[in-house]
């Protein structure tokens, strides 16, 4: 199937609820979609675009990849947060590539993704840089971080537990 140029697969169908008007929307889901030169699915780690190009991007997780109600193509993303856009701020053992795991979920147009990028254990860490150095993942090295920590956006709270939230990650 394709999309405004894009090579897309077989959409899902999938019932949602605008809550705002309650009325039944049909929306097409995606498993995956082509965005220029790059594939992105779900389950990926994607750097999404700041509100100014001096900001560092965004990180987030697809959950989902959909044709919004404006009939753009939009991911569902879980954001990772860095430590110091934490309430807690960045302390002395925190690493640049250090990411928080959350429970910000957001719609965001495709538009803002601006690449791939990975999030893995801090075990895994050395080893997935040098696999994007050698070119296996179509990401960068400066494009890969590590999660130990799960952080509550709501409560403003850091885990030190990750397990207890390592669905999310």
């Amino acid at each position: 199937a394709e999309y405004m140029g894009t090579t897309l697969p077989l959409p899902r169908t999938h019932r949602h609820m605008d809550t705002e008007d309650a009325e039944t929307l049909e929306l097409a889901h995606f498993a995956s979609i082509n965005l220029g030169e790059t594939s992105y699915g779900l389950g990926e780690c994607v750097l999404i675009r700041g509100v100014s190009s001096s900001d560092l991007p965004f990180l987030g997780k697809i959950f989902d990849i959909f044709i919004d109600a404006s009939a753009n193509i939009a991911f569902k993303v879980r954001y990772y947060y860095r430590p110091h856009e934490t309430l807690g701020k960045r302390l002395w053992h925190h690493s640049a590539h250090e990411v928080f795991s959350s429970n910000h979920l957001d719609c965001i147009s495709a538009d803002l993704v601006m690449g791939k990028a990975a999030v893995c254990t801090l075990e895994n860490f050395d080893a997935t840089c040098n696999e994007a150095a050698e070119g296996k993942h179509g990401f960068a090295p400066e494009s890969v971080f590590f999660c130990r920590q799960h952080y509550d956006a709501r409560e403003g709270i850091i885990s030190p537990e990750l397990e207890a939230h390592e669905s999310m990650m």
